[in-house]
């Protein structure tokens, strides 16, 4: 019972660590880009840190992602529309050496590292959950609950 949940869990841990390792490997040369200004290898930066973020995001609701592979899926126009929107201000160019104390507005808002992560995971939680079914998510769900928790013969 328990092995099949660890088995089932062990590659979604490695593969979050892997992202996070991944990010923090990215962090030195964002701010080398910024320091001298070379600005096309800080938006090639910026959007590989954009995917990998959207990616963890994905990886939150990976029993949904299964249950896309499974089920197959279903849009949901509304979070589809909200997710892109967000994924589309996140993309905006900004100039290097902005920073958010000396301008306003919903743009700096953005640009700041805590809020353009928050931003990227949440696109790709939205994005997940605008192709998965929830009545089938849910059932899926539920039959694999029930399927650890069978007794051993």
């Amino acid at each position: 019972m328990k092995k099949n949940r660890f088995q089932m869990i062990l590659p979604v841990l490695l593969t979050g660590l892997l992202i996070l390792y991944l990010l923090s490997l990215l962090s030195a040369p964002m701010k080398e880009s910024i320091l001298y200004s070379e600005v096309q290898k800080f938006y090639m930066l910026r959007t590989a840190e954009l995917f990998l973020l959207i990616l963890f995001g994905a990886l939150i609701e990976f029993r949904k992602v299964m249950a896309v592979f499974r089920r197959g899926v279903v849009f949901h126009p509304i979070l589809l529309v909200f997710a892109i929107l967000i994924l589309i201000l996140l993309l905006l160019p900004v100039r290097l050496g902005l920073s958010a104390a000396g301008s306003s507005g919903v743009f700096s808002l953005v640009n700041q590292e805590g809020v353009r992560s928050i931003l990227g995971i949440l696109t790709g939680i939205l994005l997940v959950r605008s192709v998965s079914d929830h009545a089938v998510e849910r059932e899926t769900i539920l039959t694999e609950d029930a399927l650890m928790r069978k007794p051993a013969k």
